[in-house]
């Protein structure tokens, strides 16, 4: 069952207008799609709800939302969809997708006046999602991909990486990545830097494509430790629901030459089929170095010690990150698996007050979105950022996969757990070290950080 608060305004609207009659509907104005209903469904929803896109429906035009009509009513007035999770914010988020109240009240009375279709010449022009797939973003400058596929058995859950080699001669200066995600099999998944080569070394000795890799324990954890020991580090991540993030002008990723690219995918096939997977990425470039350099951090609870009690369905966890110096944070990425329930982030500030940055209240493992700030947010030096998170162990919890629920820990599979909430940032002062070619002292972001996240 979804549980859901919902607000006066909306309820009302939805009470009275199931209550109007015939008469009192005639007096008011026409809800219609073509006027009123599609600008919000071209909107809010095409992204995914359209013609080869990720949803299972199309809401472009008329004939294809209107047997949804009710379920869609249910779904924006619970607010599930469109999935936002982020509770509302002194400091907006420039990703928001989810609908106002007026968008709502106008969907509730479109529905409850018998989904009109309106005058089909008042219908918008329907946007061109292939050019507005990356959130409005261009297409990357460069798109890199491996040499081969992966076949992805049904059932399986692993982690492997793929290397993508740099043959570029001259530094590749990082504005933003996009992830190029082609498969419904990949659950999550990490880009780092390899400099070292032990990433074709493993590629050439595994006799399937890639090479195992985890965190979590075993062989696989081996490798990839060597590797972020011999200076590897991490551009991103993907999950379901991030979107590609710009850093602007003034902030960028160093690639240097003989850099290869590591791509890290956890696939948990549970389609019934066999998938093929390409991996693939896009990068956004910069013409010339900027001055700052994009780094990840933020509090998290992916150690050795992370434990959810079976049955239990609030396992809360606390942890906390310092500034290491001042920084603007650009955006914040919450992680959990599938006992996730909820998670929030304190600026606890050294003059003793103290900012909530980030609250999600309803954690979705299947939409784990990026939320990227309007403005950044500058954090002096010494502020304690704190997050606070809660598991959901429990028979009741329907993503449950354990059955009777287990004791679940850390780990990368599926039925494991994680905690953290990745924070995107750069630090104020300008990088001093741009000029220093010889690669290997141009780690993207400290192993010991990458290692923990």
């Amino acid at each position: 069952m979804i549980h859901a608060r919902v607000s006066t305004p909306i309820l009302a609207a939805a009470v009275t207008a199931a209550c109007l009659t015939p008469a009192q509907a005639d007096d008011r104005p026409s809800v219609t799609f073509s006027k009123d209903i599609a600008p919000i469904f071209h909107e809010k929803c095409g992204t995914c709800h359209r013609p080869g896109g990720v949803a299972p429906m199309s809401l472009l035009d008329y004939k294809s939302s209107r047997p949804w009509a009710k379920s869609i009513r249910a779904r924006v007035v619970a607010r599930t969809m469109p999935p936002w999770h982020a509770a509302p914010s002194a400091r907006p988020f420039k990703n928001d997708i989810s609908l106002t109240d007026d968008e709502i009240d106008l969907i509730v009375s479109w529905v409850a006046g018998g989904s009109p279709q309106g005058d089909p010449a008042l219908l918008p022009d329907v946007p061109d999602y292939e050019a507005l797939a990356r959130t409005g973003l261009p297409e990357p400058d460069l798109t890199l991909e491996y040499d081969g596929v992966w076949e992805v058995e049904p059932g399986v859950d692993e982690q492997r990486a793929f290397v993508i080699e740099n043959t570029f001669e001259h530094d590749l200066w990082v504005k933003g990545v996009d992830y190029e995600q082609n498969s419904p099999a990949v659950h999550h998944m990490f880009l780092f830097t390899d400099p070292s080569g032990l990433g074709r070394q493993y590629q050439q000795e595994d006799e399937r494509p890639g090479f195992l890799a985890s965190v979590d324990g075993g062989a696989g954890t081996d490798k990839m430790m060597k590797i972020f020991f011999r200076g590897g580090g991490g551009i991103g991540g993907w999950a379901p629901g991030a979107q590609p993030l710009l850093y602007g002008e003034d902030i960028c990723q160093r690639i240097p030459p003989g850099t290869d690219f590591l791509v890290q995918y956890h696939y948990f096939n549970q389609s019934g089929e066999t998938q093929i997977h390409t991996p693939k990425i896009g990068l956004y470039l910069h013409d010339s170095p900027p001055p700052r350099k994009l780094e990840y951090g933020g509090p998290s609870g992916d150690t050795p010690d992370l434990l959810i009690p079976a049955n239990d369905d609030n396992v809360e966890t606390v942890r906390d990150w310092v500034a290491p110096e001042e920084i603007e944070i650009l955006a914040l990425m919450p992680h959990m698996h599938n006992l996730g329930k909820d998670m929030k982030l304190v600026a606890h500030y050294e003059d003793g007050t103290e900012e909530t940055l980030l609250d999600v209240p309803r954690f979705d493992p299947y939409w784990q979105t990026v939320y990227e700030f309007e403005e950044r947010v500058r954090i002096p030096k010494g502020t304690r950022l704190q997050m606070i998170a809660h598991h959901d162990n429990s028979a009741k919890n329907p993503l449950q996969l354990n059955f009777p629920p287990k004791d679940v820990g850390f780990g990368e599979r599926a039925d494991d757990e994680m905690v953290s909430c990745i924070t995107i940032y750069a630090k104020t002062e300008p990088e001093k070290h741009w000029d220093n070619a010889d690669g290997a002292g141009a780690v993207i972001t400290d192993p010991g950080e990458l290692a923990e996240s």
